[in-house]
């Protein structure tokens, strides 16, 4: 089950040469290979693919900020929402 997530579509646009090859050796191996999933995340640091997302994160929130902002609601709930937002989108995992 290949799913296509954004940290794959990015994958697939950069990687090239060996790499690119080794990105569809682990696309075309089954679910059942344990070591799968460590070198998808081996590639994607490579490829700086997860710096990319994190920095995709930090812009989707500034305009989600940016938006709620706009909407109308007083500060009180603004900085409620703004907080809650913040303990979703940076929490560490």
């Amino acid at each position: 089950n290949n799913k296509k997530t954004w940290l794959l579509v990015q994958c697939q646009k950069l990687a090239t040469g060996e790499d690119r090859v080794a990105l569809e050796n682990l696309l075309a191996q089954g679910d059942d290979n344990p070591g799968k999933v460590a070198a998808m995340q081996a590639l994607y640091k490579k490829l700086r693919v997860d710096a990319q997302a994190i920095n995709a994160i930090g812009q989707y929130y500034d305009k989600a900020i940016d938006v709620l902002r706009g909407i109308g609601l007083n500060a009180g709930q603004t900085a409620c929402l703004t907080e809650f937002s913040k303990g979703l989108v940076f929490r560490n995992f």
